[in-house]
């Protein structure tokens, strides 16, 4: 592997080696994992979710790097030279507040439980597995150091606070001892000051009745109001007011204003966002005191258009935020005929810090409601779009077998039993299940559908039944699975022949009294679920084997339905040939026509053993290679169709005996000559026959194929 120092996104390497930093306002991510392949995919993950991210192979160099504008590191633990548990000590010396993500497989030495407890990262991510636990996780990661970085600030402010208060005690006690004789002054002077620390001890457990209020709620106006109630109150004003900039028509509006008396009045007045003391302080983000606004020359008379009230003195602070000014809170008219001093200032400036993180925060929780709408409106479209794609009458067929076929199906839709669909691989097994849910009384609950072959066998039970937290290493959270997901709707099984003995066991339970346990729960759980099942195996022959449950395979076979494969349906090829030609030259944006007549013989003629998958594939490789307006030459298609090529390809699979016995000996021949063909790679031979490596290794073990190749 290459020795990956560090890499910035964007960002070039300089000649003496060492990386040029820039941000550009992203959150700053730092990866470290000795795994090349994993940091070039986390870094394309990262950029395309907006972060500026770092890249290190090397632990030590991780380390030296490492610094304060880091948001977040995700961190190996395995790793040459130092290992992740040093880095992260490492690490934490330098910064103990940045949220570390261990993302790593490890388990053998150490379970992650004490892992948590010895080194108590801010999470533990399992290495390859979702990637959106990963970007949920980071997100909730950097939000976490932001919000940390933010209240620090503020700290730092109160603290401030605090020095000034002590400097003026400190102060208070050396006049006691300089001006002894002057006790009656002292005295004067110490209840002024006590006066002042309680009233400040009072500011500051109203700030932090402030941060609980704004850390509780997200609703805006709820949060400005109760701000601004108790705002008059800390800063002895007569009215406060709360002025949003609206930066779409560059306007300030009113959204809450606290009138004399404690009235609450919710406005939406429209100021110039150029006019007024308002504007001014927000055009030059600068707070401002104004002791007489009708001698100031700023001052807008619009703003005691409201009636009854009139606007002597004012104290105006803008909220800042990293992304820019948000707008502006005031309190008008200190009473007892006092102006407003530094103090105030300084009081209302860390006040209003924490406004500006609601406001912010508010309008952020906003946009997400707003995305999750506009995404329940896609999913209502995507839906009827599959609803209709699914309909019957959009069913591309012709030949006689799959009209019957299609009756057959017509016939089964409002039965609630479950249906096993048999078939090849690519014969449109999943359409007709779709087919089955949406014209059927389920469609309007959810359709979910489940490979099992591609689920490993451990992990196959959670996905079914979900888990309970805590049910195993690395269940953080409870989780609902595929049974409890597909409640009212239909589930759908595919390759159900792959699935183990003991997952095949709690399913029939399932389908027998519709309950289930979660994995690690003991809650019993109700479903309606219908079944519509999958497979390109014999199961009775599966069932003698003892790969498959007898009782399980009765109560799925209620209603069967047998898929032909495309070449003993020639009658549609023509029609599934155009139908998907129309939809490569949609995606491709090409008006590739028909085929010509003798690419079409040849279409005919080929013997399909990857059925309509192979035949959509092939016509999607021909729309991609032909130049848009031009006629489809041969050279377009795969190898094995040019010519009679693939006349003697497919004949010398011949064999003798009954149809199982030659579909054996088809399935040993062309993996064995697929295996010569790509000089005993497995994954190429997967590739040409059209199967996964998983399948392939299978389907070499049933039939005896030799496994000690390369």
């Amino acid at each position: 592997m290459s020795n990956i120092n560090s890499v910035e996104i964007n960002a070039p390497l300089e000649p003496s080696g060492s990386i040029s930093y820039s941000d550009n306002g992203k959150p700053v991510v730092m990866v470290v994992d000795d795994n090349e392949s994993m940091l070039q995919t986390l870094k394309y993950i990262l950029n395309d979710e907006g972060y500026s991210v770092r890249l290190f192979s090397n632990g030590n160099a991780a380390i030296e790097s490492f610094n304060e504008g880091i948001h977040t590191v995700i961190l190996d633990i395995i790793m040459p030279e130092i290992n992740g548990f040093k880095v992260f000590e490492e690490m934490k010396k330098i910064n103990p507040y940045c949220p570390i993500i261990f993302q790593t497989g490890f388990v053998e030495k150490q379970n992650r439980d004490d892992i948590r407890k010895n080194f108590r990262p801010y999470a533990y991510v399992i290495k390859g597995q979702d990637p959106d636990q990963l970007l949920d996780t980071l997100a909730g990661a950097v939000e976490y150091y932001k919000n940390f970085q933010e209240k620090l600030a503020l700290n730092e402010e109160l603290n401030g606070l605090n020095i000034k208060l002590t400097q003026k005690t400190q102060d208070l006690r050396l006049a006691n001892v300089d001006y002894q004789n002057l006790n009656q002054t002292l005295k004067e002077t110490v209840e002024r000051q006590v006066k002042e620390i309680v009233r400040k001890e009072e500011i500051l457990a109203r700030l932090i009745e402030i941060g609980n209020i704004i850390n509780s709620n997200l609703d805006l106006n709820k949060i400005l109001a109760i701000v601004m109630k108790i705002s008059k109150s800390i800063m002895n004003a007569e009215a406060c007011s709360i002025v949003l900039f609206d930066e779409t028509d560059n306007n300030l509006v009113h959204k809450v204003v606290l009138k004399k008396g404690g009235k609450i009045f919710k406005e939406s007045l429209e100021l110039s966002g150029e006019k007024g003391i308002i504007g001014w302080a927000i055009h030059r983000k600068e707070s401002v005191i104004i002791d007489d606004v009708y001698n100031d020359s700023r001052f807008d008379g619009k703003y005691d258009e409201i009636e009854g009230f009139v606007t002597k003195t004012m104290l105006c602070i803008p909220f800042k935020v990293k992304e820019g000014i948000l707008g502006i809170a005031q309190v008008i008219n200190k009473k007892d005929n006092k102006d407003f001093d530094d103090n105030d200032k300084d009081i209302f400036s860390i006040l209003c810090s924490q406004i500006a993180l609601a406001v912010k925060n508010a309008r952020l929780f906003e946009e997400v409601n707003r995305a999750k709408e506009e995404k329940e409106k896609e999913n209502i479209i995507l839906k009827d779009r599959l609803m209709e794609k699914c309909a019957f009458k959009n069913i591309v067929i012709k030949s006689r077998k799959m009209e019957d076929l299609l009756e057959m199906v017509k016939k089964v839709t409002d039965a609630p039993y479950s249906v096993l669909i048999t078939g090849e691989s690519g014969t449109g097994k999943e359409l007709i299940a779709k087919s089955l849910h949406y014209n059927s009384p389920w469609r309007e609950g959810p359709f979910n559908a489940l490979n099992c072959a591609a689920v490993p066998k451990d992990l196959i039970e959670s996905e079914l039944f979900g888990y309970e937290k805590g049910a195993f290493t690395g269940a953080l959270q409870q989780k609902p699975g595929l049974f409890e997901l597909s409640n009212e709707g239909s589930l759908f099984l595919d390759e159900i022949g792959d699935m183990s003995l003991q997952s095949q066991a709690k399913i029939l339970r399932v389908l027998q009294e519709k309950e289930l346990q979660r994995v690690g729960g003991r809650e019993l759980i109700k479903v309606n679920v219908r079944i519509l099942a999958a497979t390109n195996k014999n199961l009775l022959e599966e069932i003698k084997k003892g790969a498959f449950r007898e009782d399980l395979y009765y109560r799925l076979n209620v209603v069967s339905i047998q898929m032909p494969p495309l070449r003993e349906r020639r009658e549609d090829i023509p029609l599934l040939v155009d139908h998907f030609l129309n939809e490569s030259n949609r995606d491709m944006n090409k008006h590739i026509s028909g085929l010509p007549s003798g690419i079409m013989e040849t279409f005919m003629s080929y013997n399909w053993p990857g059925n309509i998958r192979e035949l959509k594939n092939t016509i999607e490789r021909v729309v991609t290679l032909s130049v848009d307006g031009e006629s489809i030459s041969e050279d377009s298609l795969p190898g094995e169709m040019r010519s009679t090529g693939s006349f003697v390809y497919n004949k010398k699979y011949k064999a003798q005996g009954n149809m199982y016995l030659a579909q054996k000996q088809l399935e040993k021949d062309m993996i064995t000559d697929a295996l010569e063909r790509s000089s005993n790679n497995k994954s190429k031979a997967a590739a040409l026959l059209g199967i996964s490596r998983k399948v392939l290794y299978e389907k070499m073990e049933a039939r005896g194929i030799g496994l000690a190749q390369k």
